[in-house]
């Protein structure tokens, strides 16, 4: 079954010991990820995508239907959610996407695999936002492939004002941002949300939003059919050397009514 249109919660970290998501998915507990997989057609060798059942005693939509109950068990209610799991190869690394509906099951998933995976190298892959803002500003027309539609910003240097936000079709190379930016003394602007989008051949598209700290989320259509141009958007990340590495595990992607609205 997909859960699909809707809104995914997901993280993104290279753990060089894996060479295939079925790899990394024997490290997740036994009884947890639906033995069945579906995958997902990319029409690329470096990109691989599979969508999997992911099961739990939490709950995160009170009201879904009934028969999202799988069974009882040890006297606990197991719930399924739709998860996509993701592999992109660069050279001889490959970078592995968790993407789950809800905040809790992303964060469940992924706690298990950092605990699977204690005493391997992993690094969680984050954006560098104000590198990757401007690469988009000091793009020409001609070569944009990557747009800001959406950006929130901590505001450093006024005692008044702590944040605000911008919306638009391509917000850093706006007018009103250039004037704002220019007219700015003393007080700097800290990008610390965006949402990206990534324009390519054929009329693709895809968005992310995606804060500093490894947190992403975006839209699925339905049959997850704009997830292979996923690729082409993070590999455009790559080009602009806007991603960087930790080893600290993201924290929960924060925004307002954040499973709330699930």
């Amino acid at each position: 079954m997909f859960q699909d249109q809707r809104e995914f919660r997901c993280i993104a970290v290279k753990l060089p010991s894996a060479r295939s998501l079925n790899e990394v998915t024997k490290w997740l507990p036994d009884g947890r990820l639906s033995e069945k997989w579906t995958p997902i057609e990319t029409a690329s060798q470096k990109f691989d995508v599979i969508h999997a059942t992911w099961i739990s005693t939490l709950n995160c939509a009170p009201s879904q239907d009934l028969s999202e109950i799988i069974e009882e068990r040890d006297g606990h209610k197991m719930y399924r959610y739709s998860v996509y799991l993701m592999m992109l190869r660069n050279g001889r690394s490959a970078t592995f996407f968790f993407a789950a509906p809800f905040s809790q099951i992303l964060r469940e998933m992924c706690v298990e695999l950092h605990e699977a995976t204690a005493g391997k190298k992993r690094l969680y892959e984050t954006l560098d936002l104000d590198v990757l803002l401007q690469r988009i500003k000091d793009s020409s027309d001609s070569e944009a492939k990557l747009t800001a539609t959406f950006v929130r910003y901590e505001v450093h240097g006024d005692s008044t004002l702590d944040g605000m936000t911008v919306r638009g079709s391509d917000t850093v190379n706006s007018k009103t941002q250039r004037r704002l930016e220019s007219s700015l003394r003393g007080i700097e602007l800290v990008p610390s949300r965006a949402k990206i989008v990534y324009s390519g051949e054929g009329g693709s598209r895809f968005s992310i939003e995606a804060d500093g700290n490894g947190n992403y989320r975006f839209r699925v259509r339905r049959e997850a059919k704009n997830l292979p141009w996923f690729q082409s958007l993070w590999e455009s990340f790559i080009e602009s050397n806007v991603v960087k590495s930790q080893s600290v595990f993201p924290m929960k992607f924060q925004s307002n009514g954040d499973d709330a609205s699930d």
